[in-house]
């Protein structure tokens, strides 16, 4: 299920009023009816109920449905009890400084240090206990303290300046050690819309309601963004023209001297501005692509010739141009690096190309260069956000260098005069390894990214991962993949229970970067070696379809396990772990790290 262009328009206009925007949802609400749904709790020391609506609005613009649960005043430590029996997946603590205590800004400057670590002491009690009750959610967003009137020193740092810094220390200790936990900065969401427009003082004095709709809809647009669309959106690409996208002016026409790009003079210091933000981004993980109509030899004279010239051959994946349509170009660059459309990002100065891909490609995340190019920057933070959100992991931080060493094995296999042959030619070495703490982050996001290759599409939280790990009934098992050509990381995930005698796979899934080079299959006879030294005696295991795994459909039948029960679910399998035979996959050399 999708939203219709109107709804969507709407949902997505900041512009749009209370009013217009509950219309919208009404009708998001009837489109989405087949949607999955996320449930986010509520819980603050204030009235934060507008805050459900603007959630509501972002799960729509994500594909979801949501139920908001709003919880007790002030009173975390219950609402985390009571949004576990709720049902609630994510949850959002929003704590307000002024209320923690009654009109406690104004008194700040009267309190003794005393006074205000005893204020800390308490916080930290009921923020530890509520936070270790949450371990079961997904996640839980933690909103750090802010100040609600402004201070009357030049330099801002009075007493209430003092005690923000202080709690806000507390909380980043407390969130520490929860690796489902999030904070947010709720401060920088009040300097994006503005102190006044952030508050209400007439509803907080009168309600306790102290937010505005400005801030509560960039706050909810945050959150958002920190959760990766509730679960649903994980961008991988970002796509980019060059006329008037990296640089100003026209290549073809304007030669590289006349192409305006220079740290120190407008309007070439946007753009060298823009090209510093997307060198960021590629540095964090995000692969990086060119699709753009032009003579290549030009492009190429731009990024290896040009002074000011930010971004490099070295930093481009992927690139089409040409004078190709630019829909045709995107599917192509999919295609190339095995990525779904929905994991792109689109960034083009031209009206025409941007509705273009829009009205052809709907699955394309697209952003044209503003006609105000002084907003340019912050379309790139925004941008930024979509990748960004919820934070970079080690090891996708290597993804450029990893997407073009298989570019390069690529280019070696037209050498061979069969697939075998150039499989056996790459020196495939994978590397079984069972709970290892340090890799709970990146298995955590491959189990949330990986669709193609994903037996049941399970996923997991870092939390939940951390915690199977040290279940003395389940293990997880990471699967590290190397060749000749440099290493591919963790790149496969095997999650099993414990049942008796019986080990169920909970679930399977891989990278798509090391799919078709038998190591799906020559990882089993090392994992059946290690069930068979717990004393297991047989595998069970599940596929549930889902509309991106079909490819695996028939895996465990290839793999050689028997089908014990079939239904519109999905299939169980069954073997006895003595008798598993992979499929032959002698050029992988199997190991346990």
């Amino acid at each position: 299920m999708t939203l219709s262009p109107e709804t969507r328009a709407l949902l997505g206009d900041g512009r749009t009023p209370i009013a217009g925007l509950m219309k919208a949802l009404a009708a998001a609400e009837v489109e989405l009816a087949a949607a999955p749904e996320v449930v986010i709790g509520l819980s603050a020391n204030v009235t934060i109920d507008l805050l459900g609506l603007f959630l509501r609005r972002e799960a729509a613009l994500a594909g979801l449905r949501a139920r908001i649960v709003v919880g007790n005043y002030d009173d975390p430590i219950g609402d985390v009890e009571r949004f576990a029996a709720a049902g609630v997946q994510r949850v959002v603590l929003l704590p307000f400084l002024d209320n923690v205590q009654p009109a406690f800004e104004a008194q700040a400057a009267t309190r003794s240090l005393e006074e205000r670590d005893a204020l800390e002491d308490e916080l930290r009690s009921r923020y530890r206990l509520a936070l270790a009750a949450g371990r079961r959610f997904t996640s839980i967003h933690v909103g750090l303290y802010h100040r609600f009137g402004e201070s009357s020193l030049p330099d801002g740092q009075d007493a209430v300046a003092d005690t923000v810094e202080q709690l806000n220390t507390m909380l980043r200790a407390e969130a520490a050690p929860h690796a489902n936990v999030q904070l947010i900065d709720v401060g920088r969401s009040v300097t994006a819309v503005g102190r006044e427009a952030a508050f209400d003082r007439r509803f907080y004095y009168r309600a306790k309601a102290p937010y505005a709709a400005a801030l509560l809809s960039d706050l909810a647009r945050r959150l958002a963004a920190g959760t990766r669309g509730f679960g649903t959106r994980f961008l991988k690409a970002l796509v980019l023209d060059c006329d008037n996208t990296l640089w100003g002016g026209v290549i073809g026409e304007d030669l590289i001297d006349g192409i305006r790009l220079d740290p120190f003079d407008y309007p070439g210091a946007v753009f060298w501005r823009v090209q510093q933000a997307i060198a960021a981004l590629e540095r964090q993980g995000v692969l990086l692509c060119l699709c753009t109509k032009n003579n290549p030899a030009d492009v190429a004279d731009v990024m290896a010739r040009h002074p000011h010239m930010v971004l490099r051959e070295e930093q481009i994946v992927a690139r089409r141009v040409n004078w190709a349509d630019k829909v045709s170009n995107l599917v192509a660059l999919g295609e190339e690096l095995n990525i779904g459309l929905d994991s792109m990002v689109f960034l083009d100065d031209s009206a025409v190309e941007v509705e273009a891909v829009r009205a052809r490609l709907p699955q394309v995340t697209v952003y044209q260069v503003p006609a105000q190019l002084t907003d340019y920057p912050a379309v790139l933070d925004e941008i930024a956000r979509l990748f960004l959100g919820a934070g970079a992991r080690a090891e996708s931080q290597s993804k450029t260098e990893q997407y073009r060493l298989r570019a390069a094995a690529s280019e070696a296999k037209a050498s061979f005069a069969t697939h075998e042959e150039y499989l056996a030619s790459l020196g495939l070495e994978a590397a079984l390894h069972r709970n290892r703490p340090s890799e709970a982050p990146r298995i955590a996001e491959l189990s949330q990214k990986s669709n193609q290759f994903n037996l049941t599409t399970r996923r997991y939280t870092q939390g939940e991962v951390e915690q199977l790990m040290a279940a003395p009934d389940a293990d997880i098992f990471s699967i590290t993949v190397r060749n000749r050509f440099g290493e591919a990381g963790l790149t496969g995930v095997i999650a099993v229970r414990y049942e008796g005698d019986r080990a169920v796979i909970e679930n399977f899934l891989m990278s798509c970067r090391v799919l078709g080079q038998g190591v799906e299959f020559a990882i089993w006879s090392r994992l059946a070696d290690h069930l068979a030294e717990r004393g297991v005696a047989a595998i069970e295991a599940d596929y549930h379809p889902t509309a991106k795994n079909a490819q695996v459909a028939d895996f465990y039948d290839r793999l050689g396990l028997g089908r014990a029960d079939d239904s519109g679910a999905g299939t169980r399998y069954s073997h006895p772990v003595a008798g598993l035979t992979p499929p032959a996959s002698s050029w992988v050399k199997v190991t346990d790290a």
